[in-house]
């Protein structure tokens, strides 16, 4: 039975249940992918209706929003492995971005925006710090790391009024959204290869990144068009990241690193964190030459292992090899310095 035949037996019974049997029957001669592709776009869009169009976003709402996420975030710093995917919000701002979105998009004003997102993170940021520090084994230097997150916090309110501007559904805001995937692209496609190289870690934060993905594209943009463009871009950031990422040469080693022992008295008590655990994990070791840092490298990337003694004192490093497995080593160098603080992450 062809699509012609269907639509006349449809159209013409007037009995309601025989018009019935007849739309399931055609949707289940064929069309029945495409009806569940649309069931799927529908939910999509339903929920990035609630979540960018329908929340409440008063100033209690901002506050409470800001203590929860800071308590849930320490709570993952304190709790769960670095390998984890419940872990990443700690460290990238793939979430963090989202959260900034769904606050902005639920204002009426540009001013109210920017106002309210920056009220967010100026809450939000350093308590995670504060509730870590009775319980963290570095304590109160974990402060350490809050200018970063402090310039981050005044970056986002022109970045918010800016963002508002979605609202108008113009080129513009196409423009706008667009560098807001390439974040997200960027993020998930890091966790990509985290993924690869430690499967199954980080899985769910890949999956986060693709849910964000579909609902900001879903829900703030208008046609099948626009939204056609969006996707592509998306694959080239993809492709893009790729290429970059595997120009880098693979490795598959393990080397022992003998620091040197007058800038880093390392031993076994020292907490030893690698900041991209798809370039190289690090633990330490004891050998017969002295305390080493035993690394595994698996591409030629650049690494920064961060290195905490028991008296809060906080080590850092930059750390790569070559295809030779020549290990190269710098003391880490912070971004800037700001009335004399140094800017790191």
């Amino acid at each position: 039975m062809n699509e012609i035949t269907v639509f006349t037996v449809c159209v013409y019974p007037k009995s309601y249940h025989v018009r019935k049997i007849c739309e399931r029957k055609y949707i289940s001669r064929g069309t029945g992918h495409r009806y569940n592709n649309n069931g799927m776009i529908k939910l999509i869009e339903k929920i990035a209706a609630k979540l960018f169009r329908g929340l409440d976003m008063s100033w209690k709402n901002v506050i409470l929003f800001a203590l929860g996420a800071a308590v849930y975030t320490a709570l993952m710093a304190l709790l769960v492995p670095q390998s984890s995917s419940f872990h990443d919000i700690v460290v990238t701002s793939e979430l963090w971005a989202m959260f900034g979105v769904i606050i902005f998009m639920n204002c009426k004003t540009p001013n109210e925006a920017a106002t309210k997102v920056f009220v967010f993170f100026l809450i939000s940021q350093p308590l995670i710090y504060l509730l870590q520090i009775p319980f963290h084994k570095n304590g109160a230097n974990l402060l350490t790391h809050y200018p970063f997150w402090f310039m981050i916090t005044v970056l986002t309110a022109p970045a918010a009024w800016i963002g508002w501007q979605i609202h108008h559904r113009s080129v513009t805001s196409a423009l706008i959204l667009s560098l807001g995937l390439i974040i997200i692209i960027y993020y998930g496609m890091h966790y990509v290869f985290c993924m690869v190289v430690h499967f199954p870690a980080h899985l769910l934060t890949v999956l986060l990144c693709i849910t964000e993905v579909l609902l900001l594209i879903y829900g703030l943009l208008p046609g099948w068009h626009s939204r056609r463009l969006a996707f592509i871009l998306c694959f080239l950031a993809a492709v893009i990241f790729g290429i970059r990422r595997f120009t880098v040469p693979f490795v598959d080693k393990t080397a022992l690193v003998f620091l040197d022992k007058t800038k880093y008295p390392l031993d076994e008590t020292w907490l030893i964190i690698p900041r991209n655990e798809s370039v190289s994990t690090a633990d330490f070791a004891y050998t017969s030459k002295g305390p080493a840092l035993m690394v595994h490298f698996y591409n030629c990337s650049n690494n920064v292992i961060t290195m905490f003694d028991n008296d809060h004192h906080e080590y850092r490093i930059d750390i790569h090899c070559d295809k030779d497995l020549n290990v190269f080593v710098e003391d880490r160098k912070p971004y800037f310095r700001l009335f004399g603080q140094p800017i790191q992450r």
